[in-house]
């Protein structure tokens, strides 16, 4: 599992061996744990049903099935790179599909509650991700090792897990479509 800044707390406090591996297992605990929320979050509020209905709802059969191919495979290759690599923050390119079916989710007025599951599990922690770095540096603010936490520890860990719970959906949907 990817944990930068365990391993980077590892290095800067140089850790025992001991100190490490308690360490590392604590992180990793709390982002499975965060991944799982994220995964619960999403099947709870059934996003993996309403994204089936919205690509069911597309003019042609061709669109939905694209569709659900292009961001299983960029959603499964950044989830694959989180969950398998030390870095992955480059790899946020493969999300860029996932913004664009944001946009077409929140454009088609799907209920409220899908809307909001989307914008809480997915957007957020992606936009969040992406521009707080900048953000920080543009006002002249320390990046800090509390965005950091925030980042790696909780955001990341909920998108991986929303997106996880969305890919098992895509796959029925693949099969479902007219």
């Amino acid at each position: 599992m990817a944990h930068q800044v365990c391993y980077d707390w590892m290095v800067h406090f140089n850790l025992s061996g001991t100190q490490s591996r308690v360490l590392a297992f604590s992180c990793l605990g709390i982002k499975l744990l965060f991944i799982l929320m994220g995964f619960i979050g999403a099947w709870q509020q059934e996003m993996r049903h309403r994204l089936h209905s919205f690509l069911a709802s597309q003019a042609s059969r061709l669109d939905a099935r694209l569709i659900a191919v292009t961001i299983s495979l960029f959603s499964g290759t950044w989830v694959g790179t989180y969950l398998f690599t030390r870095s992955y923050d480059y790899k946020f390119i493969f999300l860029v599909p996932v913004l664009g079916l944001t946009g077409a989710l929140l454009s088609r007025r799907a209920t409220g509650a899908g809307q909001q599951a989307w914008i809480t599990l997915v957007l957020i922690p992606i936009l969040a991700a992406w521009y707080s770095p900048y953000l920080a540096i543009s006002f002249s603010q320390p990046m800090g090792i509390s965005l950091e936490l925030v980042n790696d520890f909780v955001l990341i860990p909920v998108l991986a897990g929303a997106l996880l719970a969305t890919l098992v959906g895509f796959r029925s949907a693949l099969g479902a479509i007219p």
